[in-house]
């Protein structure tokens, strides 16, 4: 076995010695069980990253529980990243919805549901009780005309319907969180215990 050689520029990572628990195969390669490659990760990733690839391992139906070793560069990153998605913790599909719940739940923002049908069209995120739904607009998936155009048609069905919808860019979101917050404190402080939605 040969012994990794520091050099500059680049960090040897030595993790804790693979257990029979850890190993596994896959198509006849010996690999780590996804639980242990996600402990390991922890040490090398950021927490937004972290959290995403443990939703990834859920919507999957992965077998992940990773475990949280004491003492590890990425133990309190874990340990946050799994607080975080508690069993009902929703479940994203885009950086952008992301970064909205963040700034949501930094600003203390009672928490959406998330990626639900309304009126039969799925929306990024509703206040039911506020009757507030907010669309998030990535330029990848919102960038075309054709996009623009249904967007507008469903903003304009719920909103016959008597809901407010809101749309944010990217910019939006990443750029002005102040302008974001202010919008929804508004909004939210004056539909809240108005009108009821189920």
């Amino acid at each position: 076995m040969r012994t990794a050689v520091g050099r500059p520029g680049i960090v040897v990572h030595r993790p804790r010695r693979l257990t029979d628990d850890d190993r596994t195969t896959l198509r006849c390669l010996p690999v780590t069980t996804v639980s242990r490659t996600l402990t390991d990760l922890a040490d090398v990733v950021d927490g937004r990253t972290l959290r995403k690839l443990l939703e990834q391992a859920e919507v999957l139906l992965l077998d992940a529980d990773p475990e949280v070793i004491p003492g590890r560069r990425g133990a309190g990153r874990l340990a946050a990243a799994l607080a975080e998605l508690e069993p009902h913790a929703p479940l994203t599909r885009s950086e952008l919805e992301d970064r909205f719940l963040e700034v949501c739940r930094h600003a203390g923002l009672p928490p959406p549901l998330v990626n639900i049908v309304i009126e039969g069209m799925e929306v990024d995120f509703c206040w039911p009780a506020a009757g507030i739904i907010v669309e998030t607009d990535g330029w990848a998936t919102h960038g075309t005309r054709a996009a623009f155009g249904r967007d507008r048609r469903r903003s304009t069905a719920l909103s016959t319907r008597g809901w407010i919808v809101v749309r944010f860019t990217y910019e939006d979101v990443v750029r002005d969180a102040g302008y974001v917050l202010e919008t929804l404190h508004g909004l939210l402080a004056g539909r809240v215990g108005g009108i009821g939605r189920a």
